[in-house]
Protein backbone atom coordinates (compact mmCIF):
# COMPACT_ATOMS: atom_id res chain seq x y z
CA UNK A 1 0.00 0.00 0.00
CA UNK A 2 2.85 2.33 0.93
CA UNK A 3 4.64 1.28 -1.73
CA UNK A 4 2.73 3.38 -4.33
CA UNK A 5 3.62 6.71 -2.59
CA UNK A 6 7.09 7.73 -4.18
CA UNK A 7 9.81 8.59 -1.62
CA UNK A 8 13.22 10.68 -1.66
CA UNK A 9 16.04 8.25 -1.92
CA UNK A 10 16.99 6.74 1.42
CA UNK A 11 13.55 8.28 3.03
CA UNK A 12 12.46 5.91 5.88
CA UNK A 13 8.48 5.46 6.72
CA UNK A 14 8.60 5.44 10.49
CA UNK A 15 4.59 5.85 10.75
CA UNK A 16 1.66 4.60 8.98
CA UNK A 17 -1.67 6.87 11.19
CA UNK A 18 -5.13 5.60 10.44
CA UNK A 19 -8.79 6.58 11.75
CA UNK A 20 -9.37 4.78 15.24
CA UNK A 21 -11.01 1.93 15.21
CA UNK A 22 -14.38 3.29 16.69
CA UNK A 23 -15.12 5.34 13.74
CA UNK A 24 -15.46 1.61 11.72
CA UNK A 25 -17.43 -0.06 14.87
CA UNK A 26 -19.85 2.91 14.16
CA UNK A 27 -20.53 2.06 10.65
CA UNK A 28 -20.89 -1.79 11.25
CA UNK A 29 -23.23 -0.79 13.74
CA UNK A 30 -25.42 1.47 11.22
CA UNK A 31 -24.64 -1.59 9.07
CA UNK A 32 -26.42 -4.82 10.80
CA UNK A 33 -29.22 -1.90 11.79
CA UNK A 34 -30.27 -1.31 8.48
CA UNK A 35 -29.80 -4.61 7.46
CA UNK A 36 -32.03 -6.15 10.47
CA UNK A 37 -34.28 -3.35 10.63
CA UNK A 38 -36.59 -4.28 7.53
CA UNK A 39 -36.35 -7.49 8.79
CA UNK A 40 -37.69 -6.67 12.39
CA UNK A 41 -40.63 -4.66 10.27
CA UNK A 42 -41.78 -7.51 8.31
CA UNK A 43 -42.07 -9.81 11.62
CA UNK A 44 -43.58 -7.05 13.47
CA UNK A 45 -46.21 -6.74 10.96
CA UNK A 46 -47.25 -10.55 10.95
CA UNK A 47 -47.16 -10.56 14.36
CA UNK A 48 -49.33 -8.22 14.62
CA UNK A 49 -51.93 -9.51 12.41
CA UNK A 50 -51.21 -7.03 9.14
CA UNK A 51 -51.95 -10.23 7.23
CA UNK A 52 -54.12 -7.77 4.15
CA UNK A 53 -50.18 -6.10 4.12
CA UNK A 54 -48.32 -9.12 3.90
CA UNK A 55 -50.96 -10.94 1.56
CA UNK A 56 -50.83 -7.45 -0.75
CA UNK A 57 -46.94 -8.13 -0.49
CA UNK A 58 -45.68 -10.66 -1.75
CA UNK A 59 -42.68 -12.57 -1.12
CA UNK A 60 -41.15 -12.20 -4.56
CA UNK A 61 -41.61 -8.31 -4.07
CA UNK A 62 -40.58 -8.09 -0.21
CA UNK A 63 -37.13 -10.55 -1.21
CA UNK A 64 -36.59 -8.27 -4.38
CA UNK A 65 -36.89 -4.63 -1.89
CA UNK A 66 -35.07 -6.15 0.68
CA UNK A 67 -32.05 -7.66 -1.12
CA UNK A 68 -32.08 -4.10 -3.12
CA UNK A 69 -31.90 -2.56 0.26
CA UNK A 70 -28.68 -5.06 1.57
CA UNK A 71 -27.08 -4.19 -1.71
CA UNK A 72 -27.11 -0.47 -1.53
CA UNK A 73 -26.11 -0.39 2.32
CA UNK A 74 -23.61 -3.03 1.52
CA UNK A 75 -22.37 -0.39 -1.44
CA UNK A 76 -22.15 2.66 1.30
CA UNK A 77 -20.29 0.35 3.54
CA UNK A 78 -17.78 0.10 1.17
CA UNK A 79 -17.56 3.65 0.49
CA UNK A 80 -17.09 4.50 4.44
CA UNK A 81 -14.50 1.44 4.26
CA UNK A 82 -12.52 2.66 1.56
CA UNK A 83 -12.69 6.15 3.28
CA UNK A 84 -11.88 4.56 6.17
CA UNK A 85 -8.95 2.70 5.05
CA UNK A 86 -7.35 5.05 2.31
CA UNK A 87 -7.77 8.00 4.99
CA UNK A 88 -3.91 8.43 6.37
CA UNK A 89 -0.69 10.03 7.71
CA UNK A 90 2.86 8.22 6.50
CA UNK A 91 5.22 10.04 8.44
CA UNK A 92 9.04 9.39 7.67
CA UNK A 93 12.28 10.96 8.72
CA UNK A 94 11.79 14.12 6.40
CA UNK A 95 8.06 15.08 6.02
CA UNK A 96 4.73 13.54 6.52
CA UNK A 97 2.51 12.38 3.49
CA UNK A 98 -1.49 12.89 3.97
CA UNK A 99 -3.76 10.99 1.86
CA UNK A 100 -7.54 11.90 2.33
CA UNK A 101 -9.89 9.80 0.43
CA UNK A 102 -12.36 12.14 -0.80
CA UNK A 103 -14.47 9.68 -2.57
CA UNK A 104 -14.84 6.02 -4.23
CA UNK A 105 -12.33 7.05 -6.82
CA UNK A 106 -11.27 10.53 -5.69
CA UNK A 107 -7.90 10.87 -3.58
CA UNK A 108 -6.25 14.21 -2.53
CA UNK A 109 -2.09 13.58 -1.97
CA UNK A 110 -0.21 16.29 -0.15
CA UNK A 111 2.96 16.32 1.65
CA UNK A 112 4.75 18.63 3.59
CA UNK A 113 8.29 19.12 5.45
CA UNK A 114 8.81 18.50 9.08
CA UNK A 115 10.99 21.83 9.21
CA UNK A 116 7.84 23.43 7.57
CA UNK A 117 5.64 22.25 10.66
CA UNK A 118 4.47 25.70 13.27
CA UNK A 119 2.01 24.27 15.21
CA UNK A 120 0.47 21.13 15.81
CA UNK A 121 -3.29 21.29 17.44
CA UNK A 122 -4.83 18.19 19.30
CA UNK A 123 -8.82 18.27 19.55
CA UNK A 124 -10.32 15.64 21.90
CA UNK A 125 -14.13 16.53 22.69
CA UNK A 126 -16.36 13.64 23.59
CA UNK A 127 -17.07 10.83 26.27
CA UNK A 128 -15.64 8.04 23.47
CA UNK A 129 -12.89 10.38 22.47
CA UNK A 130 -11.51 10.85 25.62
CA UNK A 131 -12.01 7.39 27.16
CA UNK A 132 -10.32 5.58 24.03
CA UNK A 133 -8.01 8.14 23.18
CA UNK A 134 -8.57 9.42 20.10
CA UNK A 135 -9.20 12.71 18.54
CA UNK A 136 -8.29 15.19 15.40
CA UNK A 137 -4.74 16.72 14.90
CA UNK A 138 -4.32 19.97 12.97
CA UNK A 139 -1.18 20.79 11.23
CA UNK A 140 -0.15 24.18 10.36
CA UNK A 141 2.65 24.78 8.22
CA UNK A 142 4.49 27.99 6.93
CA UNK A 143 3.45 29.67 3.96
CA UNK A 144 0.26 29.71 1.83
CA UNK A 145 -0.23 26.19 2.20
CA UNK A 146 -3.49 25.26 4.31
CA UNK A 147 -3.52 23.63 7.35
CA UNK A 148 -3.46 19.39 7.60
CA UNK A 149 -6.26 17.50 9.65
CA UNK A 150 -6.36 13.65 10.03
CA UNK A 151 -9.48 13.10 12.22
CA UNK A 152 -10.01 10.57 14.87
CA UNK A 153 -6.86 10.12 15.01
CA UNK A 154 -5.33 7.29 17.55
CA UNK A 155 -3.13 8.54 20.38
CA UNK A 156 -3.19 11.94 19.04
CA UNK A 157 -1.19 13.59 21.74
CA UNK A 158 1.69 11.02 21.00
CA UNK A 159 1.58 11.37 17.56
CA UNK A 160 1.81 14.90 18.30
CA UNK A 161 4.62 14.52 20.23
CA UNK A 162 6.70 12.22 18.12
CA UNK A 163 6.09 14.36 15.39
CA UNK A 164 7.56 17.60 17.03
CA UNK A 165 10.66 15.28 18.66
CA UNK A 166 10.93 14.41 15.36
CA UNK A 167 11.12 18.05 13.93
CA UNK A 168 13.60 19.07 16.85
CA UNK A 169 15.87 16.13 15.92
CA UNK A 170 15.36 17.26 12.26
CA UNK A 171 16.77 20.52 13.41
CA UNK A 172 19.40 19.38 15.45
CA UNK A 173 21.02 17.17 12.73
CA UNK A 174 21.06 20.77 10.36
CA UNK A 175 22.83 22.76 12.67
Amino acid sequence: MIEQYKLEKEEVVLRVVRRHWFVMLWEIIGVLSAVTLPLVALVLLEVLQFNTLIEWLTIHSVLFGYSLWVLLVCIQFAFAWTNYYFDMWIVTDRRIIHVEQVAMFSRVLSSFRLERIQDITVDIHGFFHTLLDFGDIHVQTAGAERKFVLYTTPNPNELRDFILDLQSKKRLSRD
